[in-house]
């Protein structure tokens, strides 16, 4: 792991959690960052003076706030201040702010499937840029965070996520 020690200095602020993917056999770190960018970098070149040391892709214009990527594909998805965007070019505005998101793959249709999660404990299930469910979780507690599994019996996906000093798991369509 020492080999990859060193420093990458920016001209602007990461304002999401970093993602590491595998991109054609290179270790690629995703950040966001307060201008609506994501930022590429090669983690090889943290271990030697490279000058190309990241990529940056313009996505929006306000803070990302999460990357949600597989670590072996092309796709990704992101949730600013206010929306939805992912690299198949959709884009989806939400009613309330974005807090948390995370991804599933649905093997059987070979789709992406974002859920996120926004104030006023609201979820929105989306599908190629689209609202296939949403649903709000009725509680004095406002979630923070939410884990995405998939049912080993059914293979449907489900929403894990604590309640206060319970631990739930709700379908995709909002159902305890």
């Amino acid at each position: 792991i020492e080999e990859y020690s060193g420093s990458i200095d920016l001209s602007f602020k990461i304002t999401s959690p970093i993602v590491i993917s595998n991109d054609n056999d290179k270790l690629i770190a995703y950040a966001g960052t307060e201008n609506g960018n994501i930022v590429k970098i090669n983690i090889e070149s943290l271990k030697n003076d490279s000058a190309n040391k990241y990529d940056i892709i313009k996505i929006a214009d306000e803070d990302v706030i999460q990357i949600c990527k597989p670590y072996s594909s092309n796709y990704f998805s992101i949730i600013t201040t206010k929306s939805f965007y992912d690299s198949e070019n959709y884009k989806l505005t939400l009613p309330h702010k974005p807090l948390r998101a995370a991804l599933l793959y649905d093997n059987s249709a070979s789709i992406f499937i974002n859920v996120i999660l926004t104030e006023g404990n609201y979820f929105y299930v989306v599908e190629k840029g689209r609202v296939i469910k949403e649903f709000k979780i009725n509680t004095e507690n406002q979630i923070n965070s939410f884990s995405l599994f998939a049912d080993v019996e059914s293979g449907e996906g489900k929403i894990l996520l604590n309640n206060g000093n319970r631990l739930e798991a709700y379908n995709l369509n909002g159902t305890l």
